[in-house]
């Protein structure tokens, strides 16, 4: 299978606390994310963290997922998938690399699968799935178009790149918002977790 990566290196502003570290049933939003992974069939999981890195390891540490600290994360999403795929290609290639977020707590172990077999399916393809016409996570990269992304100086990170090859996009049309659904907000995070604001 493809490996995993799970990009969890940013700042959390907009939420005041670190989200992949948030309380969800009974570990954190982080461990619920690579259990939909790992139920999904993807075992070979790496984990991106920058900012409050050491945190991160510490709950990772039970979970055994390889980790990354990407030190220049200020920079953006962009820079953790570059981090990401400069581990990968220190070992055999893979046939792709399957992006997703931290911070994509409703994604399941059904999309995650499914877009994977797409991927499986067609080798060829950036596969990613779509739910009325928008387009979410995860994103499936062919290694062909992955490696390239330490070089690319486009705009728009991993988007750009994605979009560079619009021609081989491969929208996977879903009925679960799940792909779209981020926690931003503290307000984000309580609707998950089913309390009141305030």
């Amino acid at each position: 299978m493809i490996p995993a990566v799970i990009l969890a290196a940013g700042e959390s502003r907009r939420m005041g606390n670190i989200k992949p570290l948030l309380p969800l049933g009974n570990g954190s939003v982080i461990e619920h994310v690579i259990a939909a992974h790992r139920a999904a069939g993807l075992h070979s999981i790496l984990v991106v963290a920058g900012h409050a890195w050491p945190g991160i390891a510490r709950a990772l540490r039970p979970v055994g997922v390889d980790l990354v600290i990407n030190h220049r994360y200020r920079e953006g999403m962009l820079s953790s998938a570059v981090a990401a795929v400069q581990f990968l290609a220190r070992g055999c290639p893979p046939a792709g690399v399957l992006f997703s977020l931290a911070d994509l707590p409703r994604l399941t172990p059904e999309v995650i699968r499914f877009v994977s077999q797409a991927f499986l399916d067609r080798p060829d393809r950036i596969v990613m799935p779509s739910v009325r016409g928008r387009k979410g996570h995860p994103i499936v990269f062919p290694w062909s178009i992955a490696r390239d992304l330490p070089g690319y100086q486009g705009p728009d990170g991993l988007r750009g790149l994605r979009d560079l090859h619009r021609d081989r996009i491969l929208e996977m049309p879903v009925d679960d918002e799940g792909i779209l659904l981020d926690l931003d907000t503290p307000e984000d995070y309580q609707a998950l977790v089913g309390r009141p604001n305030g």
